[in-house]
C-alpha cells in the first residue's frame, strides 16, 4: 500500500479528504484517510492497532429478519386442546383415530416447529413452552393410536404410572405459569388453566368426574390460546395494540416495542447497553 503525506484534511460525506491535511494524516492512494499518530481511529481502537488489523477483522453477518412462529404454536395447541377437551366432556368418545391425528400433527408437529423457530427468535419462554406441549401432544396421539390398532395394551399400572406422568406435567404448568407474571394477564389466565386440566387429569386416572372437570378446563384453555394467538397476529400486522394483553408493568416498556404478546425477557435494553458503548 503507497502512501503520501498531506499537509491538511477535512472529511466530505464520502469519508474522503477534501480540504487542508495535517502534517500528522497518512493519505493512500485511494484517498482514504488514516494517521500515523493520533485520528479518530487511534482514539477508538488499541494503539498499536494497524490499518491490516482493521481490515482483517471479520464482522458477523447480520441476523435475518424471521417471521413470528407464535400465532403457529398457539393455533396448533388451540385446535388440540379443543379436541382433546371435547372428548372429555363425552361429546366425541368414538373419534379416536380423529383425536390422535390432530393431537399428532396440530398440537405436536406444528407446536415442536413453532418452539424451534422460537429459538432463533430469542424466546425463551415461547420455545419451552411450544416443544414442552408439543412433544406431550405427540405422545398423547401416538399413544392413542397404537392403543386403537391393538399394538399397545394398557397394563394394570398403566393407571398409577399416568397419575404420576401428569403430576410432573403439572408442576411444569405451574413453572410456567409463574413465568407469566412477567408477560402478560391473558396468558397467565390460559396458563392457569392449562395447570388446572393437568391437575385434573391425575385424578381422571381413577375417578370420572375428575376427567369432566379436566374437560371444562380446557375451554379455558382454547379461549385463552385463541385470544393469544389473534392477538399476536393482529397486533403485529396492524403495529398497534388493537387487542389488549395487559402486559406486565414491569417489561411494558419491552412489550409495546416488540408488538407481540412476549417480550423478549432475555433480551432487555439494559443487556445490551454496555456492548453498545
Amino acid at each position: 500500500m503507497s502512501t503520501e503525506r498531506a499537509s491538511a484534511v477535512t472529511f466530505n460525506v464520502d469519508g474522503k479528504p477534501d480540504g487542508p491535511v495535517k502534517d500528522d494524516v497518512l493519505v493512500d492512494a485511494d484517498d482514504t484517510v488514516f494517521s500515523s499518530r493520533t485520528t479518530i481511529l487511534s482514539m477508538a481502537l488499541p494503539q498499536g492497532f494497524s490499518r491490516q488489523d482493521l481490515r482483517s477483522i471479520k464482522l458477523p453477518a447480520p441476523t435475518p429478519q424471521l417471521g413470528n412462529p407464535s400465532p403457529l404454536g398457539l393455533l396448533g395447541f388451540a385446535l388440540a386442546t379443543m379436541v382433546g377437551g371435547a372428548q372429555k366432556l363425552g361429546l366425541d368418545e368414538e373419534g379416536g383415530s380423529f383425536i390422535s391425528a390432530v393431537a399428532m400433527i396440530l398440537g405436536g408437529v406444528a407446536q415442536i416447529i413453532a418452539g424451534i423457530l422460537c429459538f432463533y427468535k430469542n424466546n425463551t419462554f415461547s420455545l419451552t413452552a411450544f416443544c414442552g406441549f408439543g412433544l406431550h401432544w405427540f405422545q398423547a396421539g401416538l399413544t392413542l393410536s397404537l392403543t386403537l390398532s391393538g399394538i399397545y395394551l394398557p397394563s394394570s399400572t398403566y393407571n398409577g404410572l399416568a397419575g404420576v406422568y401428569y403430576g410432573l406435567w403439572t408442576l411444569f404448568a405451574m413453572v410456567l405459569t409463574v413465568a407469566t407474571f412477567r408477560i402478560n394477564k391473558v396468558m397467565t389466565f390460559t396458563l392457569v388453566n392449562v395447570m388446572l386440566v393437568f391437575a385434573f387429569d391425575i385424578g381422571a386416572q381413577f375417578q370420572h368426574w375428575s376427567e369432566r372437570a379436566s374437560g371444562v378446563f380446557t375451554v379455558g384453555a382454547t379461549l385463552g390460546a385463541v385470544y393469544l394467538f389473534a392477538a399476536d397476529l393482529i397486533n403485529e400486522l396492524f403495529g398497534e395494540p388493537i387487542i389488549p394483553l395487559w402486559p406486565s408493568e414491569a417489561h411494558k416498556d419491552d412489550f409495546i416495542a416488540a408488538k407481540g404478546y412476549v417480550p423478549r425477557v432475555h433480551y432487555h435494553k439494559e443487556a445490551t447497553s454496555s456492548v453498545v458503548q
